[in-house]
């Protein structure tokens, strides 16, 4: 026997900060400094994998199912996007950083052809890619090299200044 969808308080809380997470990554794009673009689309990016994750706690993701993907979208963009808001920190000029986003618009075309699937009621296919590029142990490795080329680069660029130094720079 399959659960109706519904809502609790706890998956309201989160669907709540979900919108507000939209609202920040709105306010962060309006303002005119760009250095903070990496951060607003690492909110959206965020608020894009708490929906999913509220969509499969309330069991929607069996009725509204093409928001699936997102979820994935947000996992292959977070280690580019915290790793060119580091870039823009310690303001080093980052060569070819629209190749750290292969997986994200690779994922971003793979969630319009589940969206032509719904849409067009044709089904692509695409199965074997989907399961290869859901892996979560691909998932993983992907946000552990970012992790250490993050941490290759600030230890590249720390310098012995006192910590006063660094905040008012």
């Amino acid at each position: 026997m399959q659960q109706t969808p519904s809502f609790d308080t706890l998956t309201s809380v989160f669907l709540f900060a979900v919108a507000m997470g939209f609202f920040l990554f709105g306010i962060l794009m309006v303002n005119k400094n760009k250095r903070n673009y990496p951060i607003a689309f690492l909110v959206l990016s965020f608020s894009a994998i708490l929906f999913s994750y509220v969509l499969y706690w309330t069991k929607y993701n069996t009725i509204i199912s093409y928001f699936n993907s997102f979820q994935f979208i947000g996992y292959y963009s977070t280690g580019p996007l915290l790793y060119l808001y580091i870039h823009k920190l310690y303001n080093i000029k980052m060569k070819y950083f629209a190749l750290h986003f292969i997986l994200t618009v690779l994922w971003v075309f793979l969630t319009l052809v589940i969206w032509c699937r719904y849409i067009f009621d044709y089904q692509f296919g695409f199965s074997p890619i989907f399961t290869f590029f859901a892996n979560y142990i691909l998932i993983i490795s992907h946000l552990m090299i970012y992790f250490f080329l993050i941490l290759r680069l600030i230890k590249k660029n720390n310098k012995t200044e006192t910590e006063f130094e660094k905040i008012r720079y």
